[in-house]
């Protein structure tokens, strides 16, 4: 009977492979290294960069050692007793990696340690493959960062290749509106252009500027659809962007009571439009920033329940006055406890009480 491969009679039969990769002296274990004897796989390398490879004693393979990033070794190996260690070196694939930016002087991390400043002109060596790299210049600027693929033997980021620093429009517009200065706030959100990182946040909150500071709410639904119109926000791609359906919608309401007087159609229509996108926000309440959950709760709750009341009143339609009531029904039972005794919340709560009577008187 013809024993397999790794097997002598009823005893297995392995040599202990260790690998490990490096460049010169500096080298380490090397898990995931796949091994292969006569051109078949055989196993790959732990945590540890070992692996038990069954062969059979005193019989010659030829030997292949393959990973990604590092340079494959090849051979011819023969073991005489079962346990046998062997250890073998694999050379790390390197690429050069130059870089400069604007303004020079940053910060550079790859993998999260620190490697010197800008400009690199001598280049850092790094294994090919994937590294996460980031420069941080501080001051008023918005760190880079990127995850990049290293695949040939240098990169240069140098001359007009230069990584260009970003402003960092979101923190010069929150200083600004926390020292009072809403023009500045104003102007500093809207310098993020279309291709710049922050540009959906920044309108965002232009949108609440124009909403809770200006009142000017043709201005904050502008601010607001721009930027639920962007591909990615209108999939909820980036679900921190779901709580501006709540902006929106009470936008869509303050501005129908505005008209209220003079266009009752026009009224009409904007109420009905804070209710659809007030419906969209309550449909991902879960994807609320978890710092401003329970206003943002309150809030999408309420100006739903507005909404439906305030085109009660102008259309009389019995199914809206139904609409309404649910809506206050719910207000009160969503109402966040934490709210509870918040001077603005209070003032909230006793308005809708006053309009729930007076859906109830109809």
């Amino acid at each position: 009977m013809r024993s397999r491969e790794g097997e002598e009679g009823d005893r297995r039969t392995y040599f202990l492979l260790t690998a490990k990769g490096g460049v010169g002296t500096d080298v380490n274990p090397l898990a995931g290294a796949n091994v292969y004897l006569n051109g078949e796989w055989k196993g790959a390398t732990g945590a540890d960069g070992q692996a038990e490879i069954p062969l059979r004693l005193g019989r010659n393979y030829t030997l292949l050692l393959y990973r990604h990033g590092y340079q494959q070794v090849t051979g011819r190996i023969s073991v005489d007793k079962s346990g046998e260690a062997r250890e073998f070196v694999l050379a790390a694939n390197n690429a050069l990696f130059k870089v400069d930016s604007e303004p020079s002087a940053a910060s550079v991390y790859i993998d999260d340690e620190p490697v010197g400043k800008t400009p690199l002109a001598g280049g850092k060596t790094v294994t090919l493959g994937f590294h996460s790299v980031r420069l941080a210049y501080g001051e008023d600027y918005r760190d880079f960062f990127e995850v990049m693929e290293f695949t040939k033997k240098e990169e240069d980021r140098t001359g007009e290749r230069r990584i260009v620093l970003q402003k960092d429009f979101l923190k010069l517009g929150e200083r600004a509106r926390q020292k009072g200065d809403i023009e500045g706030a104003i102007k500093a959100y809207a310098a993020a252009g279309r291709e710049h990182p922050d540009y959906a946040e920044a309108r965002r909150r232009l949108g609440d500027i124009y909403l809770d500071d200006k009142e000017d709410y043709d201005a904050a639904i502008a601010e607001f659809e721009t930027v639920l119109a962007l591909p990615e926000n209108q999939q909820l791609i980036y679900k921190q962007f779901a709580v501006t359906f709540t902006n929106l919608g009470h936008a869509y309401c303050e501005k129908g009571n505005r008209l209220v007087a003079s266009d009752r159609d026009a009224a009409s229509s904007q109420f009905a439009k804070a209710i659809k996108a007030l419906q969209t926000a309550r449909q991902n309440t879960r994807f609320f920033p978890s710092a401003e959950y329970d206003e943002a709760v309150h809030d999408t709750y309420y100006y739903t329940a507005l909404s439906y009341h305030k085109l009660y009143l102008l259309t009389k339609q019995p199914a809206v006055m139904n609409s309404a009531s649910l809506a206050w029904r719910e207000y009160f039972d969503f109402f966040p406890k934490k709210l509870e005794g918040i001077p603005t919340f209070v003032q909230a709560r006793e308005a809708a009480r006053r309009y729930r009577d007076q859906i109830q008187e109809q």
